[in-house]
């Protein structure tokens, strides 16, 4: 039994998907185990699962490393069937990649289904070739995923939606039910441009990476800067309340896959949190639902993330 949560912290944790599933899924997974990740993931301590979202991405991306990934709405419904605790996230979803009511109904759809435990992930985008291949809009895709991040708030109320927009025009629409969270899930913006940053700060949440392939490397002290300079516009337009803000350890992409260093993740831990990180996004890939499962259990040891009381009963359930 682990002492407590990594030591000095009270950083949470979440367990992204693995990017290499993809390659691996026909031989070292099968329909029905992905869900025993999950389950682990709340067994042990984890406070949220992840899904990412590259749906059709393009050969040259996948070239450079890329990934693509199961639809995270079927995923991540997947996986709230079979928890209970575990709180459950896009990172991130692309907006362009789909018309912002049927984002919204499947975010209400989750959010009921789930008992209320799903936190939406969104963010503009960075493959061109993939959102104009899913019928999006590249060069004004900023100024649509404004629009849309407007009409789903509007539509998850379950009231009536007049809506006089240029790409989303909708009259006398309503959406129901009625999300559990109220009025609405929890909206992160994902992203690390300057645009991104004041879009979270009308939010719930933001989601930089200090290392992006777009953006490229930022040193801790920046990093804090920005996330300092979120939390100040987001108490300007709301005040008493802290922007919840997300990130990932730097990690190595290329044609392997992505790579986490369990013991590198655990040394960084107290820096992210140092300049106002809350949630971490960590994670593992392996070829094989036995090494994934060792790469969990490595994760969770190395963070020291306090385990539930029912710890030893669910464990011999899943390995039994």
């Amino acid at each position: 039994m682990r002492a407590g949560r990594h030591e000095g912290t009270g950083m949470k944790f979440v367990l992204g998907m693995p990017n290499s599933i993809f390659r691996h899924f026909e031989n070292g997974y099968s329909t029905g185990h992905l869900a025993q990740v999950a389950v682990l993931a709340e067994t042990l301590g984890f406070d949220g699962v992840s899904c990412a979202d590259h749906p059709f991405p393009s050969d040259a991306f996948m070239v450079q490393g890329g990934f693509q990934d199961f639809d995270p709405f079927v995923t991540l419904s997947f996986f709230a069937q079979a928890t209970s605790r575990i709180r459950l996230l896009t990172s991130v979803l692309v907006a362009g990649h789909r018309n912002p009511y049927m984002t919204a109904k499947s975010v209400v759809s989750l959010d009921c289904l789930s008992g209320g435990r799903f936190t939406l992930g969104i963010g503009a985008g960075y493959q061109e070739a993939e959102i104009e291949a899913l019928g999006g809009s590249w060069p004004d895709r900023g100024a649509r995923f404004d629009e849309g991040l407007e009409v789903m708030v509007k539509a998850m109320t379950g009231t009536s939606v007049s809506h006089d927009g240029p790409a989303f025009p909708a009259h006398g629409h309503t959406m129901l039910p009625r999300p559990v969270q109220r009025p609405r899930p929890p909206i992160w913006i994902g992203g690390s441009s300057d645009a991104a940053l004041r879009r979270a700060a009308r939010f719930e949440g933001w989601m930089p990476d200090r290392f992006s392939p777009v953006f490229g490397e930022q040193s801790f002290a920046d990093f804090g800067k920005r996330i300092t300079r979120a939390q100040e516009l987001h108490a300007q337009a709301n005040p008493g309340s802290r922007l919840e803000i997300w990130s990932t350890p730097r990690w190595r992409a290329d044609a392997r896959g992505v790579d986490w260093s369990p013991q590198r993740v655990a040394e960084e831990v107290g820096q992210f949190e140092a300049v106002g990180v809350h949630w971490l996004r960590v994670g593992t890939d392996a070829p094989t639902l036995g090494q994934l499962t060792d790469s969990v259990h490595e994760l969770a040891d190395r963070l020291r993330i306090p385990q539930p009381g029912h710890y030893n009963d669910t464990i011999a359930t899943l390995e039994g």
